[in-house]
C-alpha cells in the first residue's frame, strides 16, 4: 500500500504483487519464440550436406523442444490446446528427419501420413472446420523442417506459419500468434531474397 499527498488529498494506492505480469510457462515459451525466431532468421548454411552442423537446424531443433515442453505445461494446466502439443511434437520428430538428413521425399510421405491421421482424428473429435488451417499449417512447417535448405523449404515455412498464424488467432492464442507471425515474416524474406537473386 502505497499513501502519497497531493493538495492536502490523501490518496491510497493498493498494488497487488502476488500475480507477476508474466508467469515463469509464459517467459518459456516467450524463451522458445524467440529461438524458433532467430532460427528462422539465421542464414541456411553452404553445406547441404552435413545439417548437424547447421546453427539454425539446431535453432529450430531447440525451439521445438522448448515450445513442445510449453505447450505441454501449458495444456496439463488447463489455459491450452492439445493441437499446439501436437504441432510441437511433430516439429521435433521432423527435426530428428532433417538432422538425419534423409531424404526429402521419404519425409514429405511421413509428414503427409501424419497429416492425414491428424484429420481423421479431427473429424473424428468432431472439431471444427478451422482446425483444418492448424492441420495444413502443421504439414507446411513440418515440410519445412526436413526440406533441404533451398527457396522451397522457405516458401513452405512462409505457407505453414501463416495458416498456423490464422489458426492461432482465431483461438486468441497470442503467444503461438506472434511466434508465427515472425517466422512468415523472416521466411516472406528469404523467399523474396531467392526470387530477386534470380
Amino acid at each position: 500500500i502505497y499513501i502519497y499527498r497531493i493538495k492536502n488529498i490523501y490518496v491510497t494506492m493498493t498494488f497487488n504483487t502476488s500475480y507477476p505480469l508474466l508467469s515463469m510457462l509464459q517467459l518459456l515459451g516467450i524463451l522458445g519464440g524467440l529461438t524458433l525466431v532467430l532460427g528462422s532468421s539465421w542464414p541456411s548454411t553452404k553445406d547441404l550436406h552435413q545439417p548437424l552442423r547447421s546453427v539454425k537446424n539446431w535453432l529450430l531443433f531447440l525451439g521445438a523442444i522448448i515450445l513442445f515442453v510449453f505447450s505441454l505445461l501449458d495444456y496439463l494446466q488447463g489455459t491450452g490446446t492439445l493441437l499446439f502439443v501436437l504441432l510441437e511434437g511433430l516439429a521435433i520428430v521432423a527435426s530428428i528427419l532433417m538432422m538425419a538428413d534423409t531424404n526429402d521425399l521419404l519425409d514429405t510421405a511421413l509428414l503427409s501420413i501424419s497429416t492425414i491421421i491428424l484429420i481423421s482424428l479431427s473429424l473424428w473429435w468432431n472439431t471444427s472446420l478451422e482446425t483444418l488451417w492448424f492441420i495444413f499449417g502443421l504439414l507446411g512447417v513440418g515440410i519445412g523442417y526436413t526440406l533441404t535448405p533451398s527457396a522451397w523449404r522457405d516458401v513452405s515455412f512462409l505457407v505453414g506459419s501463416l495458416m498456423l498464424t490464422y489458426f492461432s488467432y482465431l483461438g486468441a492464442n497470442w503467444i503461438f500468434f506472434w511466434i508465427n507471425a515472425f517466422f512468415a515474416l523472416f521466411s516472406t524474406w528469404y523467399v523474396l531474397r531467392a526470387l530477386f537473386k534470380k
